[in-house]
């Protein structure tokens, strides 16, 4: 419990700092909701919280050092704190927190806070697909306005130069 305590100050600590910093996302990051999703059906099929994260991060291939601290660890639990603290993000922060407390408490909502945020985590993930797909429709018709008026130069110039 103690150790807990003290990777939850520590976390703390680590995100007051990181607000200040951005930096691109990691591989984890990216594939932040394939491995809740992936805890989750863990957790819904009726085994225990250490061993959901053990087969979750089992399969976590974009992390190998998530791996490699859960079997220094020895405790899916333990490696995903220390984990985070190598991690310095926000997202894996606030998902090792919810995981530490209803550890912690025993509290029974774990499935039901872990959906709420792949839910949050996917809303967010589809709104930034969205954007850079506007983006990109946005330059592919400033390019057809382009070759519009190419074409209307080729049709319209000879025109021109006959009368």
């Amino acid at each position: 419990m103690l150790i807990i305590k003290e990777l939850n100050s520590r976390i703390d600590n680590q995100l007051i700092k990181a607000k200040l910093k951005t930096k691109p996302l990691s591989d984890f990051e990216k594939n932040q909701t394939d491995f809740l999703q992936s805890l989750l059906l863990n957790l819904n099929s009726g085994m225990t919280l250490e061993e959901s994260l053990q087969l979750a991060i089992k399969s976590a291939h974009y992390a190998p050092e998530l791996i490699h601290q859960s079997q220094l660890r020895q405790s899916a639990i333990s490696g995903l704190n220390h984990f985070s603290l190598i991690e310095s993000s926000d997202k894996v922060w606030r998902m090792t927190r919810l995981i530490n407390q209803t550890h912690k408490t025993g509290n029974s909502n774990l499935v039901f806070a872990i959906n709420k945020l792949y839910e949050e985590l996917w809303m967010e993930k589809t709104s930034e697909f969205k954007k850079k797909s506007e983006k990109v429709s946005i330059q592919l018709t400033f390019l057809l306005m382009l070759s519009l008026i190419s074409v209307i130069v080729i049709v319209v110039s000879p025109i021109i130069i006959i009368f």
